[in-house]
């Protein structure tokens, strides 16, 4: 029997009843068999699916020394953190500057990883403590349709808002320095997105549910 496989793109050999099959994209071969003047042709797809797009947003970014911070992962189904933690969230309270790195997994069983950088501060000074966004809150969460961004203690200083998806998305950007600003998201479809907070240099992160 004589056997030839086409397209060659992704095999290790054309020639043989057994190859192996590496395409990038899903591809369809198609096998030529030979018996003498008998000859038939059958086709065959290799499916390969895209890996999986991970995020991770830290709800506080930076830190100060001795404080804790939760990071959240989103784009796959399963997580796996280079501390050993699994699952989609993991807090960590780094004493200096840290990389992590979180590794997710879809229904297909592709992987992907991504890293982030979780900044530490000394924190010598009140003023520097002030500047961070702890005392925001947004509600109600979950929302349906009105969303309130209360700035607490940091009413006057202007904080940049910005909605993001689970795929990083940014939906939504605006500004506000009031104490108090609700926001129309009726318009935003159900899920899961994050609220984005900027003031100065400091950055706070919050996950939104929206119904």
């Amino acid at each position: 029997l004589f056997y030839s496989w086409s397209p060659p793109t992704g095999l290790n050999t054309t020639i043989g009843p057994n190859v192996t099959a590496n395409p990038n994209i899903s591809t369809t071969y198609t096998v030529f068999v030979q018996n003498g003047v008998c000859t038939s042709t059958t086709p065959i797809t290799v499916f390969v699916s895209a890996s999986p797009t991970i995020y991770i947003v830290s709800n506080k970014n930076p830190i100060c020394k001795g404080e804790t911070t939760l990071l959240t992962a989103s784009g796959a189904v399963t997580f796996s953190w280079n501390t050993g933690a699994l699952g989609d969230t993991t807090s960590v309270s780094p004493v200096s500057t840290t990389g992590y790195t979180v590794t997710g997994k879809d229904y297909n069983n592709c992987t992907a990883s991504v890293a982030i950088t979780q900044s530490v501060s000394l924190c010598t000074s009140i003023n520097e403590r002030q500047l961070y966004l702890d005392q925001v809150r947004i509600y109600p969460n979950p929302s349906a349709g009105t969303l309130n961004i209360d700035l607490g203690g940091i009413s006057g200083e202007e904080v940049q808002v910005r909605i993001m998806n689970v795929t990083g998305q940014s939906v939504f950007d605006g500004k506000t320095s009031g104490s108090l600003t609700a926001y129309d998201i009726s318009w935003l479809k159900s899920g899961v997105y994050f609220i984005v907070l900027k003031q100065a240099q400091n950055i706070k992160s919050l996950k939104l549910i929206k119904e």
